[in-house]
């Protein structure tokens, strides 16, 4: 919430209470909870006293000299002629006048009229304040305060308008006329919508039929004219509507002061939501205001958020930032966007994305084609949504139109200036993207059919373990995977490594929500405990849920899964002893949801708990080097260049196909034909790029091996050892070399799988720093 539009927790004084009673009811039931029984005892108390002692004395005494100056006025020309007339003209002053009118009738004196003013009037008020006080402290402070307030107004204008109308009225129609217009305010301020119609309607038309005969046929519609007036604060619209007339902004407008507007005041939506638009930062803070402090202007906070999201993006064209959906008000179904035109922004959004963080020149151009194209189309959707809304949106789409179609313009320009020759579409650091990179993901056809064809063939689920060394495409192929698979299967990948997993119930979370957004299923009670198999039993049983309800197999990929073991597993050997078990069972017991665990290290490699141990009947799929007819067709398919065949056979060489090195020697390749602008590469052109840009130190590609997977398997002099070609002493490093793909027999010796590693190995891990 805005401080612009903050509300006090605690009222300064009684008549800031009594104010939020009338105005505030949001900010005095919320006070009313911070409060105990003995403090709104102790409130009510003192608003009862204060009432009857500083408001209704003076105020009755009041209403009755005024009424008594009404009656007076009336009553005078009916005497005409009479004995009270002559009398009446002997007094000059008019304070001489009331005394003889008030002392005159009934022939009574002064001194008896006010005698029997002092008795009915203390007896009243004792009698009022007893059975107030009764009532109130019964009615919590919001039924007190609005229990206080209709007393007290019964009262005065009962007390005023009885003394002074009971000689020249009937008694049943004074109290009547008080009794409606004192209880109709006062509950009208206070009566919430089943008290007012309820009460209001029931008691007020069926009283003033039943009650009629005691109280006068007036009872009843008096009663539902005051309520109904009060309760819908129609006395407070003409000045809601004059000073919406003269000034109106975010900080200065009836809803400000008045949370309980009923009824909408004419002209002031149109001028709020022009204001949402030129200032949208404001206009979202004071739909935050609406929501949380004006529950009756559901309809106003959703016509301001729709100007405000469009107002965002009218104001900052092709800014991710502020390209956002606008926040949905459920109680608004005439508001609310329908789903596709929710479904089309958020494909939109997304290829936005995908066009502003990429940051290649040629990709974005085509990035950026592809959202024009999306854009035109989202435009006409909209169109055809609701007038009553869509009006807001128009004008801010035709900008970003406008300046997207000029962007396309400058990258065009840019494109061809940079790359004259060929698209320069490699990566060597990122992970693959299907929507964008299908042109340089090759392969892995393998490793598709194997997963197939376990999972759809297996009477019980199989597990699966997926590893490979750093930088070979892992992740890309994860990414991939729902392509590849079809729609037989759902994929659902979570990054381990995420900052949001860092215990159990942390993780179990994250993928809890990442299955939700995929299949908006049920909720789950996390509540805190130390007992994981608690924990994984309301997850199974979610996913038991699932497997009923969807006939896709559901694949739970956890990407990087090493950190569990290192996050949660190791944390608790005991019970992580447990929980692997627990998932084995699981996994055994079903065919429909799969583990997927990738990650660079093998089972057997993970201890105390032990994965080996759980996850004996877990499938291997090693993700290795890409094959040579695949790596070939990355090297010659997506550019235009022409490689002769000693070239491409050197590539294949030194980097056997190893995805991300190969993607930066095809990267460095393309950037000296646009950069000498000639499509003919040469062997020279090859050495050049191998010993200045891949041979060369803190390349992740290769300084990965040493610092990190020599340094976990104390390997070092092993390495050593066999760029020495001398006898190898651990046999048990001899083995994790081998196993994991780095090393390849030569003759009676050993040698490293990838020429380009050895290399590296030889110049730079001297000098490299181990952390």
């Amino acid at each position: 919430m805005s401080k612009l539009f903050e509300k006090p927790t605690t009222p300064k004084n009684s008549l800031q209470l009594l104010q939020w009673l009338i105005f505030e009811p949001i900010l005095l039931r919320r006070y009313e909870e911070s409060l105990d029984e003995t403090q709104i005892n102790n409130i009510l108390f003192k608003s009862l006293s204060i009432n009857f002692f500083i408001i209704i004395v003076p105020l009755t005494l009041v209403i009755y000299l005024i009424s008594v100056v009404i009656i007076a006025g009336f009553d005078l020309p009916l005497y005409k002629n009479t004995l009270f007339v002559q009398q009446w003209q002997n007094y000059t002053t008019f304070w001489d006048k009331i005394y003889f009118f008030v002392s005159f009738d009934d022939y009574r004196s002064l001194k008896d009229l006010a005698l029997s003013l002092a008795i009915g009037f203390g007896f009243s008020l004792a009698l009022g304040f007893t059975i107030s006080l009764t009532v109130i402290l019964s009615g919590g402070l919001t039924g007190g305060l609005a229990g206080s307030l209709a007393l007290c107004l019964t009262l005065c204008l009962t007390l005023g308008l009885t003394f002074s109308l009971a000689f020249d009225l009937a008694f049943d129609l004074a109290f009547g006329l008080a009794f409606d217009l004192a209880f109709g305010l006062a509950f009208g301020f206070a009566g919430g919508v089943a008290l007012s119609l309820a009460f209001g309607l029931g008691f007020g038309f069926a009283g003033g039929v039943v009650l009629s005969l005691a109280f006068g046929l007036g009872f009843g519609l008096f009663f539902s004219i005051f309520f109904y007036i009060s309760y819908f604060r129609l006395w407070l619209y003409p000045w809601h509507f004059i000073k919406s007339l003269i000034a109106v902004n975010f900080t200065n407008n009836p809803y400000i002061g008045d949370g309980v507007i009923w009824l909408p005041i004419w002209g002031i939506t149109g001028k709020l939501t022009n204001l949402a638009q030129q200032d949208p930062k404001t206009g979202l803070a004071f739909v935050n205001f609406l929501q949380e402090y004006r529950p009756l202007q559901k309809q106003l906070a959703m016509h301001i958020a729709h100007a405000s999201t469009a107002g965002n993006w009218q104001y900052h064209p092709l800014k991710q930032e502020y390209f956002l959906p606008p926040p949905l008000i459920k109680e608004t179904p005439k508001l609310t966007p329908s789903e596709d035109w929710l479904n089309k922004f958020e494909k939109l959004k997304n290829q936005f994305i995908s066009y502003d963080e990429e940051h290649h020149i040629s990709l974005q151009k085509e990035q950026l084609i592809n959202f024009n194209e999306q854009l035109q189309k989202f435009r006409n959707l909209t169109i055809l949504e609701p007038y009553r809304w869509h009006q807001y949106y128009l004008p801010a789409l035709d900008q970003w139109l406008t300046a997207a179609k000029e962007r396309l313009v400058q990258l065009t320009q840019d494109a061809e200036r940079e790359e004259p020759i060929t698209l320069n579409i490699y990566r060597y650091g990122d992970i693959l993207d299907p929507d964008r990179d299908q042109k340089i993901f090759f392969g892995r056809n393998d490793l598709k059919l194997e997963l197939q064809h376990e999972i759809l063939t297996a009477r019980t689920m199989p597990m699966f373990l997926c590893y490979g060394q750093r930088r070979v495409g892992k992740t890309s192929l994860l990414k991939f995977l729902p392509r590849l698979l079809g729609s037989r299967f759902q994929v659902i990948d979570q990054d381990c490594q995420s900052g949001k997993i860092y215990n159990l119930q942390s993780w179990l979370q994250d993928l809890h929500q990442n299955l939700n957004k995929i299949f908006k299923s049920t909720i789950i009670d996390w509540q805190q405990t130390d007992n994981w198999l608690q924990v994984w039993n309301k997850m199974q049983t979610y996913l038991e849920t699932l497997s009923e309800k969807h006939e896709e197999k559901i694949i739970l990929a956890f990407d990087e899964y090493e950190e569990l073991h290192k996050r949660i597993f190791s944390t608790d050997p005991q019970q992580g002893k447990m929980l692997l078990g627990a998932m084995r069972s699981f996994s055994q017991q079903q065919n429909q949801i799969v583990f997927l665990f990738i990650g660079g290290t093998q089972f057997a490699d993970l201890k105390n708990p032990n994965w080996s141990n759980y996850f004996i009947h877990a499938m291997p799929l090693r993700v290795d080097y890409l094959k040579p007819q695949d790596a070939t067709r990355l090297i010659t398919e997506p550019v235009d260049l022409n490689y002769p065949n000693a070239v491409i056979e050197r590539m294949l060489e030194v980097t056997q196909g190893h995805p991300a090195l190969l993607q930066m020697l095809c990267r460095y390749m393309v950037t000296i034909a646009n950069t000498e602008s000639r499509k003919n590469m040469t062997l020279e052109d090859l050495e050049q790029v191998i010993t200045n840009k891949i041979v060369q130190p803190h390349i992740y590609a290769l300084e990965t091996f040493w610092t990190e997977f020599c340094e976990n398997y104390q390997c070092h002099t092993t390495v050593e050892e066999i760029l020495n070609q001398q006898p190898i002493t651990n046999k048990r490093n001899l083995f994790k070399l081998k196993n994991y793909g780095y090393i390849i027999p030569d003759g009676d010796n050993w040698k490293f799988r990838v020429p380009l590693l050895e290399m590296w190995l030889r110049e730079y891990r001297e000098g490299c720093e181990i952390t």
